[in-house]
């Protein structure tokens, strides 16, 4: 069975932002990401983005494109993972977690200090590549 995924790679001028994952969650804690989650069924991927963001983070949150399609496989699971561009259209200090622990807008510089997900290194190389970062 395949897992539908999406993640928001919400970006600002020389930076994009992360969330890092509880200690108690059971797969990946303490480690940062982008912001997302699983395709409900009968939801569009774009529809997904903005809801999983809603969720996560308690703000709004506007889809510039379509990044990166990521399929990996954990624990037997096949998840198909698309990044998508974004931009927070809400003031940062809105900003609510209920998933994760903390929040952090990311230079160039800060990634390799931080374990982040599978996929996630990718994302770094094509926000240089169109010079966000």
């Amino acid at each position: 069975m395949i897992t539908h995924a999406v993640a928001a790679v919400i970006v600002r001028p020389g930076a994009f932002l992360a969330v890092r994952r509880k200690a108690t969650m059971k797969r990946d804690p303490g480690v940062w990401e982008f912001p997302g989650g699983k395709i409900e069924p009968g939801e569009t991927m774009e529809a997904a983005v903005l809801r999983e963001v809603k969720e996560e983070l308690s703000v709004s949150i506007s889809i510039k494109q379509s990044l990166l399609f990521y399929p990996f496989t954990v624990h037997d699971q096949t998840i198909h993972l698309t990044y998508y561009l974004c931009e927070l259209l809400s003031d940062p200090s809105m900003i609510q977690l209920t998933d994760h622990d903390k929040w952090q807008w990311f230079q160039e510089k800060d990634f390799d200090a931080s374990a982040w997900l599978d996929g996630d290194e990718q994302i770094l190389e094509i926000l240089k590549k169109m010079k966000i970062l």
